[in-house]
């Protein structure tokens, strides 16, 4: 039977999340250097990482977070957050325009494909 080599996998991964970070505190360095912006997307395409992957890291969470309140100067209040009760209703808002484009769409389907039958009607005259 193969044995799995399970160190070298756990080594190779370290390795690579040590790089990430890495890269992601020298993004950050490098844009505070350029008097760029810092804020999730931005560090994640110059250091060439996800944002997901970001999220995932406490330190550079509360790096970005501050930095960017720094850059802005905008802070969001947990009041200013959106509810949970204006959320439903976006999204109730949201399926409904949905639901109307979707009977629209389906519409002109119906007519497009009336009108192409005329056309071949007078075409086979």
């Amino acid at each position: 039977m193969h044995k799995r080599n399970v160190s070298g996998l756990k080594e190779f991964a370290k390795k690579k999340h040590e790089k990430s970070l890495e890269k992601a505190k020298e993004a950050i360095r490098k844009l505070q250097a350029d008097g760029l912006p810092v804020n999730f997307s931005s560090v994640a395409r110059t250091a060439d990482v996800s944002t997901s992957w970001l999220y995932g890291q406490e330190y550079l969470v509360k790096k970005i977070k501050s930095l960017r309140e720094k850059t802005t100067g905008i802070v969001v209040k947990d009041s200013q957050k959106a509810s949970d009760e204006s959320k439903i209703a976006i999204i109730k808002t949201l399926k409904e325009q949905n639901r109307g484009l979707r009977k629209e769409n389906s519409d002109l389907k119906r007519q497009l494909s009336v009108a192409y039958g005329q056309i071949e009607r007078l075409m086979s005259k």
